[in-house]
């Protein structure tokens, strides 16, 4: 369309890379994070951390959410990789690190993560750039290599599909569950979101157990009519059980995603990446210098603060979905 960006708006792709592939991860403008950053603010009790930690920078009656680090923080994809590129690559972004309770990067020996977040549970899987090959292995193994290392929100973990209770439990930005926007855009209100982000916060602050925390978030959630999310695309990175590592981004509810990933694809452990707007995934060809969209999200930003990129070892084929063939 003239004068319109074309974007691909995808419901189910999947990028194959198959076993012991090589990857990188990706900050490049980590320097620029200053000190105490508490990240995307979405709640009350955030903002008001976010302004002691700034020293009265921000009002505590800021309109929500806004970003507690400077935009110099984010990289645009075309920038993320030296060019030419090297080899074949598919560069993902992770922009949910920073941004989101779960989503942290360490490279270097240093973990970057929300100023007040603490280290994962040991039981999830974390993603592990090994000399080997990438793979998951549990955040408590991990922790004992030198390896740089991708934490997200499990939908897969050994073989089990995350349940309800987990996910909303562990998701700080309750659009990822719950069909609701800040603005309103989707769901009943701005008031829905504003009392199930701050509910979301307090929770999570008082260490609810899981069944508690999503009761109290479904007891709000019925209050205002606001229905389970169904609609976003996610962006995943997920191991088979003969070691394929695999991406997907698909549309539907997070658990309906999981299960889908066991059943259909064999799936043993899958961590998210990003969500909605912030999903991107960009093909480099070697010795080119510009990368190709393959997939984004219909509102997609394209900067963001961390990347993964994997090799592809050649162009990555489309093929046809099953479902489409005779």
């Amino acid at each position: 369309m003239i004068g319109t960006e074309c974007v691909t708006i995808s419901s189910y792709s999947i990028a194959d890379f198959g076993r012991r592939i090589r990857g990188k991860l990706h900050f490049p403008h980590s320097g620029a994070l200053p000190s105490g950053s508490v990240g995307y603010v979405r709640s009350a009790a955030r903002a008001l951390a976010s302004a002691q930690v700034r020293g009265g920078k921000h009002q505590i009656d800021t309109p929500l959410p806004w970003r507690d680090y400077p935009a110099e923080v984010l990289t645009a994809s075309s920038d993320v990789l030296e060019t030419p590129f090297h080899e074949d690559y598919l560069l993902l972004g992770c922009r949910n690190v920073l941004n989101e309770w779960g989503y942290q990067v360490r490279l270097d020996g240093t973990w970057w993560r929300r100023a007040g977040d603490q280290p994962v549970d040991e039981r999830w899987p974390v993603l592990a750039m090994l000399p080997e090959g990438v793979r998951f292995l549990p955040a408590a193994e991990s922790r004992q290599i030198g390896a740089d290392l991708l934490t997200g929100l499990p939908v897969v973990i050994d073989g089990v599909a995350s349940e309800t209770d987990f996910l909303i439990a562990n998701c700080s930005d309750v659009a990822h569950v719950f069909e609701v926007h800040p603005g309103g855009l989707i769901g009943p209100s701005p008031a829905a979101w504003l009392e199930l982000t701050n509910a979301w916060q307090a929770a999570h602050s008082e260490n609810l157990p899981h069944p508690e925390f999503a009761a109290l978030m479904l007891a709000i959630a019925r209050k205002y009519g606001v229905t389970a999310s169904r609609h976003t695309l996610h962006s995943l990175i997920a191991e088979a059980q003969d070691g394929t590592l695999r991406a997907f981004a698909l549309n539907g509810s997070l658990k309906a995603i999981a299960q889908h990933l066991v059943q259909r694809w064999k799936v043993t452990n899958a961590i998210l990446l990003d969500n909605g707007g912030s999903v991107g995934w960009f093909y480099c060809p070697r010795d080119r210098s510009t990368p190709t969209l393959l997939v984004g999200g219909p509102n997609r930003r394209d900067s963001g603060t961390a990347f993964l990129s994997l090799e592809t070892r050649g162009f990555p084929q489309p093929r046809m979905h099953t479902s489409l063939m005779d």
